[in-house]
């Protein structure tokens, strides 16, 4: 191997998030990569460098343009599922620049797939799965020195045009230990002019996580943090919130955990400290909070910390289907959950989704007709989609549906392969059908008005058109 590194300075590495083709608006910090920068200049003093091509109008020439002026020994792009074709192309653009840089893969897509997506993906030579902090630093020190990867944990690599992996990297176990997330790389007031996952807020915001994990096996998630749930403290947690608000100015913050309130204890614990410690911030949860562990008290911390929407993923109201996809979730209690954050002055959001493996129609009405009923204040209806690495993917293949490594649409759009008993078509009037019935309800038009910023509010007419005629 070359090295491409002289010994008189300190090895290079360009951290690169991954874009989509497809028709996805919303961005978030790529809070994943910033932690593997933390740890790059803490353990080994390594210049560290991020380029977000999502941010870019041409992600190419902006690749292009940050290789040519940094020099990376090393690229690690992370990327996930939808945006390996956008990964592919930031390979060959940064070899274009330096063809002996080293080039790596991370990320939800390089977990899922595991040490095959080095097959998928030729242009990159090795691959970091699992949690990255345990072994970005030997990565990035062996390759930039010109070293074998051999025996590296998490790590999988070619040797003579093979594909090596030596054992899974060992995940985080004290989250504390970890340092906080380099923030000085992101770009707050540009992210804070974008769409974001929840739509309650306009100023500077930041995503964090709490804890790793999931003890669900929901069989359309990828799990990449793995079954065993690992939390930080809540004091070093609230700290951290602190120091956003106070030293960066980000005032809304996005909770992004699996199961941010699989210990009720702990919730309460967190939202006492944020009180306590005087913080105004607003709190939102975007990535699905599990509904049937809440309860009223939670809640009303939960609203006094902050906190101003919450996502609940149910998925689908057919018991059926929640059995399928081992969700298994109490849906009066969800309900009940969504009334009594909708009192509380919570805006409170529904995921759900359609076309699961041998869905009928009659189970997706079941679906909407929940939708329809319920408090929730918005919803997504989306598409179940087979990404591989998930259970899902395993079902779809049995009934003929090959999982997607590179979706356009995907579960936002109106293309898609179905894998229900209904066809596409039937499955999209019944989308269209259910926003119409919901959003038209003149209780939910005055209660979006009443909970959304005004900038916000005036994108929904667009949003809603666009939900109508792709079916989204």
């Amino acid at each position: 191997m070359q090295s491409s590194t002289p010994a008189s300075r300190r090895p290079r590495m360009l951290l690169v998030k991954s874009w989509s083709n497809g028709d996805y608006p919303q961005v978030s910090p790529a809070i994943g990569l910033l932690s593997l920068a933390s740890v790059l200049r803490t353990d080994a003093r390594v210049e560290v460098r991020l380029a977000d091509l999502r941010l870019a109008d041409r992600p190419e020439a902006e690749l292009s343009r940050v290789c040519a002026e940094f020099r990376p020994d090393v690229v690690g792009i992370s990327a996930l599922t939808h945006e390996s074709r956008g990964a592919r192309l930031a390979a060959a653009v940064s070899r274009s620049v330096d063809p002996h840089v080293r080039v790596v893969l991370g990320g939800p897509h390089a977990s899922a797939l595991g040490p095959e997506v080095l097959e998928k993906l030729p242009g990159i030579e090795a691959a970091l799965i699992g949690e990255g902090e345990a072994s970005i630093v030997a990565l990035v020190l062996r390759l930039a020195a010109g070293e074998s990867l051999e025996g590296l944990p998490g790590v999988a690599h070619r040797v003579d045009g093979r594909v090596c992996f030596a054992d899974a990297a060992p995940p985080v176990a004290e989250l504390d230990a970890l340092p906080l997330p380099a923030y000085d790389l992101v770009d707050f007031d540009d992210f804070a002019r974008r769409p974001r996952f929840a739509r309650t807020g306009v100023g500077r915001y930041m995503t964090v996580m709490s804890s790793r994990g999931c003890p669900f096996g929901c069989l359309y998630c990828h799990n990449i943090f793995g079954r065993r749930y690992r939390v930080r403290s809540a004091a070093s947690f609230v700290a951290e919130l602190e120091l956003l608000h106070r030293k960066w100015g980000v005032r809304e913050l996005e909770v992004i955990d699996d199961a941010f309130n699989l210990r009720r204890d702990r919730v309460l614990e967190i939202c006492r400290g944020i009180v306590d410690a005087g913080l105004d911030v607003r709190l939102s949860f975007p990535n699905g909070m599990r509904g049937d562990l809440l309860d009223e008290e939670q809640l009303q911390w939960l609203r006094r910390a902050g906190t101003n929407y919450i996502a609940i993923a149910v998925e689908t109201a057919a018991p059926r289907m929640q059995e399928l996809i081992a969700k298994k979730m109490d849906l009066e209690r969800v309900r009940e959950m969504a009334r009594v954050g909708r009192r509380l002055g919570i805006h409170m959001h529904g995921l759900f989704m359609l076309n699961l493996p041998g869905e009928t129609l009659e189970e997706m009405r079941q679906t909407a007709d929940y939708i329809v009923d319920s408090p929730f204040l918005s919803f997504n209806l989306g598409i179940a989609t087979p990404f591989p690495g998930t259970g899902l993917a395993e079902l779809a293949r049995q009934r003929g549906v090959e999982p997607l490594e590179d979706p356009v649409d995907g579960f936002y759009g109106a293309r898609f392969e179905t894998m229900s008993e209904a066809s596409v078509d039937e499955i999209n009037r019944l989308r269209r059908r259910t926003h119409l019935r919901f959003y038209l309800d003149p209780r939910r038009a005055w209660g979006l008005a009443r909970s959304l910023p005004p900038r916000v509010l005036l994108d929904l007419p667009g949003i809603f058109l666009r939900r109508l005629r792709l079916g989204s």
